[in-house]
């Protein structure tokens, strides 16, 4: 519906528009979205992993016209400012200080690597816990080589897969729900649900906060949403052979498939 809306507004206009569109999957949604013929003088923001879309109708026309920048990692200062915006310590002690250089260095520049690693640092309480910094130093330090070379999407991978082997084994079951079955889910009705499968009221309720506590998963609007990279790496975990949850759940894809799991 949404798509349909934008489209007949954009299609509508006599004149010239900038069009900002955030994470572009599919040629489809180029298509469906995108006139042939613009106003002169109108501009397209649009973000995407992919650096061309050949099957795409629109794009064969327009891409000759189209210019791309490649989005740099953050630099080390500003990975650091992102990094305390998340653990709320704005102003770390040396020894602090030292294990977030190491950390952030981990996180290689990646806003998405350093929420998720910075969360984890965040607490209600009025005292910092300097051993639950050295805790998640360990972790994503001390017992992880990281190389230089190492791909953005191998770090991601390896900071996403260590946040899950941290959690308690009730949010590792109620994460690979997030992922899979409940997938944009009401979030009262996952919380119903989860309350009847594992008859634990509180215990759930502090899964949940671990999960949102930790950035793996949070409420918008009423609905649970999981960032589209954590929810495709969360799902590889169910779709991994050498896994102890390969094949634990089935759920129906974008494509409105079901997803296949080869045999046991």
């Amino acid at each position: 519906v949404l798509l349909t809306v934008l489209s007949d507004f954009v299609k509508q206009q006599g004149r010239e528009v900038l069009l900002v569109i955030d994470n572009v999957w599919e040629a489809e949604q180029l298509d469906a979205l995108l006139p042939r013929q613009f106003c002169k003088g109108t501009r397209i923001i649009m973000t995407s992993r992919f650096t061309t879309m050949p099957q795409s109708d629109w794009w064969k026309v327009h891409q000759r016209h189209l210019q791309h920048y490649q989005l740099e990692v953050l630099r080390s200062d500003m990975a650091t400012q992102v990094f305390r915006t998340h653990t709320g310590v704005p102003d770390p002690s040396a020894e602090l200080c030292a294990l977030e250089k190491d950390l952030t260095a981990a996180c290689g520049g990646l806003p998405l690597a350093l929420k998720v690693v910075g969360s984890q640092l965040y607490t209600d309480a009025v005292r910092i816990d300097h051993r639950l910094w050295r805790e998640v130093h360990t972790d994503f330090v001390v017992r992880r080589s990281w190389a230089p070379q190492d791909t953005s999407e191998k770090r991601l991978e390896g900071i996403v897969a260590l946040s899950f082997q941290n959690l308690s084994g009730t949010a590792q079951h109620m994460f690979l729900d997030c992922v899979s079955v409940l997938t944009r889910e009401a979030s009262k009705r996952a919380l119903t649900i989860w309350e009847a499968l594992w008859g634990d009221q509180g215990g759930v309720v502090r899964a949940f906060r671990e999960l949102q506590r930790r950035a793996l998963v949070w409420v918008n609007e009423g609905h649970l949403v999981v960032h589209d990279v954590i929810l495709l790496l969360g799902q590889a975990i169910i779709l991994d052979q050498k896994s102890l949850f390969y094949g634990s759940r089935v759920w129906v894809g974008d494509d409105n498939r079901l997803v296949q799991f080869d045999k046991y």
